[in-house]
């Protein structure tokens, strides 16, 4: 009769490696703007999903590499052409907002904006934008 454990041995060896290592880094973390900001500085970071009114923009922004940093201010690099900005971290009507001004530079006016944190992670910022219309915008940094 042959060992019972050399025939599991496989299939546990399996589950063992599929289980570990799970990685941490991408866990939700609880939204507040201490949170936010503590994140956003962390790294520098690329739009990787832009949708404007269900339209899918997000080609807008290829090339660019965003900076928040920890005074505010906000860098958004394409081409090595720096366009500067500012951005903050807030609550506003038990919202935590996500605000960011590139001022009136094409593409970046149309996210420059004050925006409503949805889901933040440790490699990934989402927002959300409800225009007066109830149109939403999306927009989703990761870190590049």
């Amino acid at each position: 009769m042959k060992n019972p454990f050399k025939l599991f041995l496989p299939i546990l060896i399996f589950v063992l490696i599929s289980c570990s290592n799970d990685s941490t880094d991408d866990l939700p973390q609880t939204i507040n703007p201490s949170n936010v900001q503590n994140i956003a500085i962390t790294s520098n970071w690329r739009v990787t999903s832009y949708l404007d009114d269900n339209k899918n923009e997000t080609s807008d922004y290829t090339g660019y590499v965003f900076t928040f940093n920890v005074n505010g201010s906000a860098t958004a690099v394409k081409n090595n052409l720096t366009t500067n900005g500012t951005w903050s971290s807030f609550t506003d009507s038990n919202k935590v907002k996500f605000l960011i001004n590139f001022g009136l530079t094409a593409p970046l006016e149309e996210i420059s904006d004050d925006w409503d944190v949805i889901e933040i992670t440790t490699n990934k910022i989402k927002l959300e934008d409800t225009s007066g219309d109830g149109s939403k915008d999306f927009l989703t940094f990761e870190k590049n």
